[in-house]
């Protein structure tokens, strides 16, 4: 038999509350030429029997694993016997739209460059309904992409299709070093490389709750996510490092940005009114090294969100600071509402 255009890699952990949904959304897809890799990571509930289930279907290919080996070694595991072309992630407790995959198979038909795909999704809760709260801005662009980069992951692993041939072959999976935030590592050596976007429109639900890896926040989980913090800190510099060419920026934006987005986990810093030039002076030096940034409307976008971000962090902690980042925010948005995706500006008639 011919391989399928798409393999499908989805890790379970004790998931049986949501699995039914995650698997009968893939199977559900418009686009049929796929396999669904499950790995069942040494689950102890009734996740095994909700696989079974669907056994009957001959798209369903299920690994399993006796111990709990974690999700970054279950991913590299069903990578490694992956047939597809193409890639999908989803997480055993989100949704994928019935047209998802043919939404991304398309796009990634039509733009060979591209090696990562991501998308918009919507927030849902335990129940399945959606959240009042939206996710955050996905870059549309390779540019916009990379200059997202400078400040958190700029995709949804559970919604991402990839090339086997670049994430495998080229760059060896997933890091095994990373149990958290696996992803972020991994797209960060891919975006050195290669170019990667999202489509700006929602293709899966998301689930969001207590029980998931990153709505997690017991005393249990707390060091490991101290650890993965500073993995990730280190990325961050890593990443500011390779596409603005500036160690002083390497050094001071990541911990700075980090304690701002997960005040919760990261001590607070002594200036954070002073990521506001930060991000003034690493969009210039963005702009130096790559011109067409200047009136790109995708990376104006993510700097409104930053900017927002920012202002919002600082409203109980420095009224003064708020102030300067909400008028720069509003400066800002007059400044670029007529900026153009390819990064042109619009003339007034």
């Amino acid at each position: 038999m011919s391989s399928p255009r798409v393999s499908v890699v989805m890790s379970v952990y004790n998931g049986a509350a949501f699995l039914g949904e995650a698997i009968e959304s893939v199977l559900a897809q418009t686009f049929s030429d796929f396999e669904l890799l499950a790995v069942n990571d040494g689950s102890t509930d009734d996740t095994g029997d909700i696989l079974g289930r669907y056994a009957a279907d001959s798209r369903l290919r299920v690994l399993t694993n006796p111990q709990n080996a974690g999700l970054t070694r279950s991913l590299n595991q069903a990578l490694a016997v992956a047939t597809g072309e193409l890639v999908a992630r989803q997480d055993a407790d989100d949704r994928s739209l019935p047209h998802r995959f043919r939404r991304q198979v398309e796009f990634m038909d039509a733009n060979p460059a591209i090696a990562l795909l991501g998308s918009d999704v919507r927030l849902i809760d335990h129940k399945g309904r959606p959240r009042l709260r939206r996710a955050g801005y996905r870059a549309r662009t390779p540019l916009g992409a990379r200059w997202q980069l400078l400040f958190e992951n700029p995709f949804i692993h559970t919604a991402v299709m990839f090339r086997r041939g670049v994430v495998v072959d080229r760059l060896g999976g997933y890091d095994e070093t990373h149990p958290l935030s696996q992803d972020f590592e991994l797209w960060s050596r891919l975006m050195a490389g290669f170019d990667a976007c999202n489509l700006g429109e929602v293709l899966l639900d998301h689930r969001t709750h207590r029980q998931s890896i990153s709505g997690r926040r017991d005393a249990g989980i707390i060091a490991s996510r101290r650890a993965n913090m500073e993995r990730n800190i280190a990325i961050q510099r890593r990443n500011v490092a390779a596409i603005l060419a500036d160690d002083a920026f390497a050094d001071e934006w990541p911990p700075l940005w980090t304690a701002i987005n997960v005040p919760w986990l990261a001590a607070a810093p002594r200036n954070p009114a002073r990521a506001l030039s930060l991000i003034d002076g690493m969009f210039r030096r963005f702009v130096e090294r790559n011109p067409h940034a200047e009136y790109d409307a995708d990376i104006a976008a993510h700097r409104s969100q930053a900017l927002w971000t920012l202002a919002r962090y600082l409203a109980t902690r420095d009224a003064r600071g708020c102030a300067e980042v909400v008028f720069s925010y509003w400066k800002h948005r007059r400044r670029t509402r007529r900026y153009r995706p390819n990064g042109a500006a619009v003339t007034r008639p």
